[in-house]
Formats: structure tokens, sequence, C-alpha cells
């Protein structure tokens, strides 16, 4: 779900009801929109009431956070965490920068997997390894989640690489700011 103020994401999950929430992470790209981390932080956290509403629904939040410890203390619910540093329940190992690609091993309490991912960026690894936290959560296997990331393509206007002589740009059009 989309957030550009307060109260939004608390109106489209009291329609959705969702099962499993992701805060994927709290950064300055809704700054505009809200004025600080603190109040991004909040708007997002308007998930975690919904979410425990039943203990068995999850919480999936990024470990690479400096929120995510009071994150998780609100929930009720289980919580999943993901991200590239230490001590995530799924996380990365061995991130290496491919060109137009990143390599990395996923790791899970499920196992291990090398993947390739098809678009660029430290900050990919992290938006994969959240889809594979939710992936395990409804029990796609270690080896689907490979397949389905090393076919990935993101839409125009997301991680477009252009060469334009002997510069590299790397559009991110799409992106608020």
């Amino acid at each position: 779900m989309g957030m550009n103020s307060r109260g939004e994401i608390q109106r489209l999950a009291e329609i959705v009801e969702p099962h499993i929430g992701v805060i994927s992470n709290i950064h300055h790209s809704h700054v505009g929109f809200l004025g600080s981390l603190e109040e991004i932080k909040e708007a997002k956290a308007e998930l975690i009431p919904l979410l425990n509403r039943d203990p068995t629904n999850c919480l999936v939040l990024n470990n690479d956070s400096e929120w995510t410890p009071e994150l998780a203390s609100r929930a009720r619910c289980k919580v999943i965490t993901f991200g590239i540093g230490q001590g995530s329940d799924v996380g990365a190992d061995g991130i290496q920068n491919q060109q137009e690609a990143m390599e990395f091993t996923l790791i899970s309490r499920k196992g291990k997997i090398p993947i390739h991912l098809t678009i660029p960026g430290e900050y990919n690894v992290s938006n994969a390894l959240a889809a594979c936290a939710v992936a395990l959560i409804l029990g796609v296997p270690l080896s689907t989640m490979a397949r389905a990331l090393s076919n990935f393509q993101l839409p125009s206007m997301h991680s477009q690489i252009y060469l334009l002589g002997k510069y590299k740009v790397i559009d991110e059009g799409r992106i608020q700011a």
C-alpha cells in the first residue's frame, strides 16, 4: 500500500484486512509529505493494530532499520525480519554487484540458495528479501523464489540503465520524493 499522509494506511488496511503486512523501510522519500522520519514511522505503523487483530497474522520488518525494535514491540502478531545485516530471519550473504544485476545467497530458516537478481542496487536486494520473507510465510519453496527473482523485470522508470558515452545513468524517475 502506498502512503502520502497519516491515516492513509489505516484506511486502506481496514478495507483490505491483510494477514501479512510489510514495512519495507522508513526513509526520507516521504518527508515531503509528512515532515519527519518520526511521522513517516507513525504513518507506516498504522498497519500494526490491524495485524494485531489476529495473532496468526504476520508483520514483516526491515531489520536494517533503526525503527524495527520499536515497531516489533508494538506487534501482538508474529514478526518476521529481513535484512542485509546480521540477525534477520531472511537475510543475504556475499552480495555482489554484477553490473546490471545483483548476486547473493539467500539465508533463511528453510535453508540457503544462490540468487541472481536481474536489477541493480543493494536496496533492491533488500526489496527482494522482503518479498522472500512473505513468500516463506506463504510456503513458497526457495527454488521457486530463486527462479522468480532471476526472471524479474521492473516496469519502466524503475532502475532503468542508460549508457551515455562513458557515463552510466540510472533512471529512478518513478520514485516519489
